[in-house]
């Protein structure tokens, strides 16, 4: 088990490497900068161009995309 943890582990640190590479932000790097301007900085028209560039690029991260949809609409 433990093994299988380090494996992914390891596993998602080379995609957000290689996302980083190519200079996009990976769904759930977008979904932390919309809860730190909705949250943190109070900006929420930042957090929702956020949450809505997560829904249109990112649709298909699906654990991601539900909770920028609850997030989008609790703003």
């Amino acid at each position: 088990m433990k093994a299988h943890r380090l494996m992914a582990t390891v596993l998602a640190f080379a995609l957000v490497c290689a996302a980083h590479a190519y200079g996009q932000q990976t769904a759930q790097e977008l979904y932390q900068a919309g809860l730190y301007q909705e949250d943190v900085r109070g900006d929420l028209d930042r957090a929702i161009e956020l949450y809505r560039q997560i829904v249109a690029q990112h649709a298909d991260v699906r654990a991601v995309a539900e909770k920028v949809l609850l997030q989008l609409g609790s703003c």
